[in-house]
């Protein structure tokens, strides 16, 4: 696989072709149109490929170079969107017959804020109905395949999105995670998955699952290409009322800070050890190595509350999308996907008590996180405790379990954390590692994350062509 084949390169190598002039706009975007039209029928990543209005942006990107004129860093680069943000023009099907064809009028705030860095947008990635689960495996679009084996499931619900980055087909893709649905494919697929703090990135133009525990994120093939991204989009938007009025730190600039005695918490118990995959395990014993080594202090911690906020990260989830797909429930529900159906339905059953229960252990894992972060900066573990199940519908309630229970508290908490690749298992899938950081600290865990990125070589491995 070469660079003219593939998008599997990093940003700044893409710069360097365009400002070099080795390569331009148009040419990204033709060999990436001809890579999709090559692999997608058997990935199925893509659902909407935008060829006409991609090569209109490269065109103008193109004439702005030859004016001397470049928007940064993103000048060029090809991003996807999953299926659940708008893009202008587009259409938003998020995985579902029940949403329809719905035209988008304007982009997603974060749609908007690429493109005004100078991203091309490519097309709509696959998404798991209406961003309910984690297999990328759904009625409407079919079943999204992993790239290291079409055999295994991608993970969800941002699958696509991961699959189009590790194939090569985009530089980078937009994401959204609840419960995991960035992290967990990005583990799957052996790229980079980042999600910042809960109001972090604007959420206005994209389809709600779970209005308090919803995160837009991005994926990219190394952490200083996620972190480049989540830069982009990050930051204070007066139409989301969720949005945070902080403004986002310059965090590619100071990624490269000293790393050196940084605490990292090592999270214990029975809730992260029972069913670990033994590969998984090893791998992450390995990652803890290669942390010591970069003079990093590892400290064993506990989380007592991480099964209860598993538990009641679930019970918030289910609950607030019953509520935002309530009417399609009642007058059309042969128009939801059985999985999803089922998920609805057993939601009908959770009562206001329990909601408000659920709310209430929210509170005191927060309280119990801070309390941790008192002793440690960052907080790691690995991303899932399962590897990739099969496809065709072999995928079990229990592995789904194990797939979002290392995820999902901290998305309940509105933590920021990240996914990136840590291993490999016999199998020949990837095997991620999670780094979580404190709430608006993304700095400190990219660091951490890029360190040991750069101490490794697993970013570099790329799926068999």
């Amino acid at each position: 696989m070469t660079v003219d084949e593939s998008a599997a390169t990093d940003l700044a190598a893409v710069a360097d072709m365009l400002e070099g002039g080795t390569t331009t706009c148009t040419a990204l975007v033709e060999q990436a149109i001809a890579r999709i039209e090559r692999v997608n029928s058997t990935l199925n990543a893509f659902v909407t490929v935008l060829a006409d209005s991609a090569r209109e942006e490269a065109a103008t990107l193109d004439a702005e170079l030859r004016r001397g004129q470049r928007r940064g860093p993103l000048h060029g680069v090809i991003i996807g969107v999953k299926d659940i943000i708008h893009v202008a023009g587009a259409p938003t099907r998020a995985g579902s017959r029940s949403v329809g064809t719905l035209i988008a009028q304007q982009d997603a705030t974060c749609v908007a804020h690429l493109r005004s860095a100078g991203a091309i947008i490519l097309g709509k990635l696959h998404s798991h109905e209406l961003a309910g689960g984690m297999t990328s495996e759904n009625e409407l679009y079919g079943r999204a395949r992993n790239p290291w084996n079409p055999d295994y499931i991608p993970g969800g619900s941002s699958g696509g999105s991961a699959i189009a980055t590790a194939a090569g087909l985009v530089h980078g893709a937009l994401g959204t995670d609840t419960g995991g649905s960035i992290r967990v494919p990005a583990a799957f697929c052996g790229v980079v998955g980042l999600k910042g703090t809960l109001g972090r990135v604007s959420r206005s133009g994209v389809l709600t699952r779970s209005w308090t525990m919803d995160h837009v994120g991005t994926f990219a093939r190394r952490v200083c290409d996620a972190a480049l991204l989540f830069q982009a989009i990050a930051g204070h938007d007066p139409v989301d009322p969720y949005a945070s009025h902080r403004a986002a730190p310059n965090l590619v600039a100071r990624l490269q800070g000293d790393v050196h005695g940084l605490r990292v918490g090592i999270l214990t118990g029975s809730f992260f050890e029972t069913s670990l995959d033994l590969q998984i395990g090893s791998a992450f014993d390995t990652a803890i190595g290669s942390l010591q080594a970069l003079g990093m202090r590892t400290i064993p911690v506990r989380f007592d509350l991480a099964a209860a906020a598993h538990a009641a990260g679930t019970i918030i989830t289910v609950a607030e999308a019953d509520s935002t797909q309530e009417q399609v429930l009642r007058e059309r529900p042969e128009q939801l996907g059985a999985d999803l159906r089922v998920q609805l339905r057993a939601a009908e059953f959770i009562s206001a008590r329990q909601y408000l229960h659920a709310l209430r252990i929210r509170a005191q894992v927060r309280v119990e996180l801070e309390a941790l972060f008192r002793d440690v900066d960052v907080l790691i573990t690995p991303t899932t405790s399962a590897l990739p199940t099969r496809s065709e519908g072999r995928t079990t309630p229990a592995s789904l379990l194990l797939f979002a229970r290392n995820t999902r508290p901290f998305s309940m908490a509105g933590l920021p954390a990240i996914s990136l690749p840590a291993g490999m298992s016999k199998e020949g899938l990837p095997i991620g590692l999670q780094v979580v950081g404190r709430p608006f600290d993304e700095l400190t865990m990219l660091r951490v994350a890029n360190a040991y990125e750069s101490a490794t070589q697993w970013h570099t491995l790329t799926p068999p062509d």
